[in-house]
């Protein structure tokens, strides 16, 4: 703790360190590397969090495919890949929309499905019961959709008759207010001054008899 490099406050370098020789944390760093051991497929994701990738690739594919490949394009091990050129399979033969987090995306149908406490390759925070959810709430409107096509056309349908009535009622209004109008002037006034004759005539889609009237 009395060795301070320089340009790090003597309080916080005091808080790290009493952090670090914690037991709780060295079991956690020693669990971690043996976790890390046991990994098959690694990745060259580097720093570079995954939140910021997902900007620049179309969906959870592509960025597989680039956190599996080197520099030179070969990738970082045979596990990697078997497991790249599966999803390449599945980009070039898939019918959904890849750019989507999808839980049936190429990368769902080649690795599995998600643990419960992440979502890969969308980095820290992730989970599937928040990133699937606006997918789940998608496909669900759709299949609602197609079981009630035989009753489409009557909702539609009646839709259109309370637009009708309710357009039909502003135009009544419209007449009635324009009459009432109409009368004030000439009581106040004795006649319809010129300058506001041209108000008085009918809305939009009226009939013929309304003009006239």
């Amino acid at each position: 703790m009395d060795s301070v490099p320089l340009g790090i406050p003597p309080d916080q370098w005091i808080s790290y360190v009493d952090y670090r020789f914690k037991e709780k944390t060295q079991e956690t760093c020693k669990r971690n590397a043996e976790i890390r051991k046991k990994q098959i497929v690694s990745h060259i994701g580097s720093s570079k969090p995954n939140s910021r990738r997902r900007a620049e690739m179309p969906g959870r594919g592509q960025l597989y495919l680039a956190t599996h490949r080197n520099e030179d394009g070969s990738y970082v091990n045979e596990a990697a890949k078997e497991i790249c050129e599966k999803i390449e399979l599945e980009l070039s033969q898939s019918t959904v929309d890849e750019s989507e987090i999808l839980p049936n995306d190429a990368v769902g149908k080649v690795l599995g499905k998600e643990h419960s406490g992440r979502v890969r390759c969308l980095g820290l925070g992730a989970v599937p019961g928040r990133d699937f959810r606006q997918t789940r709430h998608r496909y669900s409107d759709l299949n609602a959709s197609s079981y009630n096509n035989g009753s489409c056309s009557s909702q539609w349908q009646e839709k259109y008759n309370q637009m009708l009535n309710a357009h039909n009622q502003i135009q009544e209004n419209y007449r009635e207010m324009m009459n009432a109008f109409k009368a004030y002037m000439i009581m106040k006034e004795g006649r319809i001054p010129e300058e506001f004759a041209g108000i008085f005539v009918s809305p939009p889609h009226s009939t013929s008899s309304d003009a006239a009237s």
